[in-house]
């Protein structure tokens, strides 16, 4: 993707490895925040959802595909590492946490509806869905009252879902959630 302004100055260069033709070449932005990069006769020759960062919008599909793996990856800081949150590959119902190489966190065993761990407040409308088949395996969502909600993946490897307009918002502390279900588990 090489992005130029009115001027023609380019701007920034993505996937370098795999050149397009500019000048038949389309790009749009889509309501969900996905940029796509269009040939003629409407094929998609890039997408942004396929290299996701650390935010992971309504439609971006995070998993195992036949030539790559899709995570989130948190910023890193002085203090912590980056963190990426994924499908479990020997467990694709669940979404995890790895930090320095091993699992941090689950989600807790995709039932259908929901994740055991991974509970969020009802009026933010989220609704899970999961696909599996022999190409691709895949978690992706939506909001039946918000289309501007988001989640963000934080450096202290939180999960936060916010609204649009970052008025109403939830952070999922991992770090409680492991110290519950350790507490939880030796009662």
């Amino acid at each position: 993707l090489v992005v130029y302004d009115s001027s023609q100055h380019r701007l920034i260069v993505v996937n370098s490895q795999q050149p397009v033709m500019i000048n038949s070449t389309t790009a749009t932005i889509l309501d969900n925040g996905n940029l796509v990069l269009r040939a003629p006769g409407g094929n998609t020759v890039w997408q942004s959802f396929d290299y996701p960062t650390y935010v992971w919008l309504q439609g971006m599909k995070l998993g195992i595909f036949q030539s790559s793996t899709r995570v989130l990856t948190s910023k890193p800081s002085f203090e912590q590492p980056a963190s990426t949150l994924g499908v479990d590959s020997n467990n694709t119902k669940e979404i995890i946490i790895v930090q320095y190489g091993s699992m941090y966190w689950r989600s807790g065993i995709w039932n259908g509806q929901n994740f055991s761990f991974l509970e969020f407040s009802d009026n933010f409308g989220l609704k899970f869905h999961y696909v599996s088949n022999p190409n691709e395996t895949y978690f992706t969502w939506n909001s039946s009252t918000d289309p501007f909600v988001f989640f963000m993946f934080s450096e202290s490897a939180n999960i936060t879902v916010s609204s649009g307009d970052f008025t109403n918002f939830q952070t999922l502390a991992v770090c409680d959630v492991i110290d519950y279900r350790t507490r939880k588990d030796q009662s």
